[in-house]
């Protein structure tokens, strides 16, 4: 067993999932969620721009143009709120318990879900030995 796994020695399964936003789908992303971003003290219009800011654990949220721009910021709690809302409505499939983290970077925020499965699962139908004749074709 790999003892430098963070997830512990005792976990015999670990899945991990990503899904990754790019500042344009983010942009699109909140402009179709208007009731779940207002609710997280952003402004009821889609956003003009998204800024990521990493080092900041944040984004901004650029609404208007030039001298009249307004920056929103959006901290990471409430961006994964906003997120995993909006993968909900959009039939996006996520696990339901799940260790969940979102990461901002320089060019995508990513939502990552970790499952950690304690025992091996045992399958619905468990095979017994097979004797074939002939080769087994390679998996492709």
């Amino acid at each position: 067993m790999d003892k430098s796994d963070p997830a512990g020695f005792n976990v015999a399964i670990i899945e991990r999932r990503e899904l990754r936003f790019s500042p344009a789908a983010l942009q699109v992303m909140i402009g179709w969620s208007l009731g779940a971003a207002s609710s997280q003290g952003l402004l009821p219009t889609p956003p003009d721009e998204i800024r990521l800011l990493a080092a900041e654990s944040r984004i901004d949220i650029v609404y208007g143009q030039g001298a009249a721009a307004r920056s929103v910021p959006l901290k990471v709690e409430a961006l994964a709120t906003l997120l995993i809302a909006y993968c909900i409505r959009a039939l996006i499939p996520l696990p339901r318990i799940a260790r969940k983290e979102v990461r901002i970077g320089a060019r995508y925020v990513t939502l990552v879900f970790h499952v950690e499965h304690s025992q091996v699962p045992t399958p619905e139908l468990i095979e017994t030995a097979i004797v074939r004749k002939g080769p087994v074709r390679q998996w492709r």
